[in-house]
């Protein structure tokens, strides 16, 4: 992780931007959250519908791929 995020800061600095090591920083985050949120719903926590479906679908997806 941090290599990504490492390589993403060398590029912005090569290309004069700041916004690619964003984006890496942002998609390990939205990949945590949603491995949080499966595991409490595996847990049995209760998760509104719509995240439940939303996760659903993204691990279908993933299986496809």
């Amino acid at each position: 992780v941090l290599l990504f995020v490492l390589i993403g800061y060398r590029l912005d600095l090569a290309m004069g931007v700041t916004y690619i090591k964003d984006a890496v920083c942002i998609a390990f985050i939205a990949n945590e959250l949603l491995s949080v949120v499966e595991n409490a719903g595996l847990m049995g926590i209760p998760i509104p519908d719509v995240i439940s479906e939303g996760v659903d679908m993204l691990k279908k997806r993933d299986k496809v791929t």
